[in-house]
């Protein structure tokens, strides 16, 4: 059993409940992607997959790939959380200027990171 399946299974049923009740509530999109990071187990790639999950056409998913396909510079962002937000932005900004669906997009920038990794 991998380390992150041992901590994804020390929350509770009633806890796991609460803070994505919050989560999907709350119009906060920091509070959002915290309260899913405040679970055990769960960081920021997961927790933005949950949000996609229940929401592909707002949230993409926010991991290595996303961040190699748009040349995220760490740097630029004080924390994930700052970087993730504009990355939503910028693929909301994308979805409405061509009209290409958040899910669409988010497998497009994916695909471009498999075909262009060295």
């Amino acid at each position: 059993m991998s380390n992150n399946h041992r901590n994804i299974v020390k929350n509770e049923s009633v806890i796991v409940e609460g803070f994505t009740r919050y989560a999907f509530s709350t119009d906060d999109e920091a509070e959002k992607i915290n309260r899913l990071c405040d679970l055990y187990g769960v960081q920021l790639p997961t927790a933005s997959a949950i949000l996609h999950w229940f929401h592909s056409d707002r949230y993409p998913v926010w991991d290595w790939r996303a961040k190699e396909s748009v040349q995220y510079d760490s740097k630029t962002y004080k924390n994930e959380i700052t970087g993730w937000k504009a990355y939503v932005e910028f693929c909301r900004k994308v979805t409405e200027e061509t009209g290409v669906d958040m899910r669409t997009l988010d497998r497009a920038l994916y695909m471009y990171s498999v075909l262009n990794s060295a």
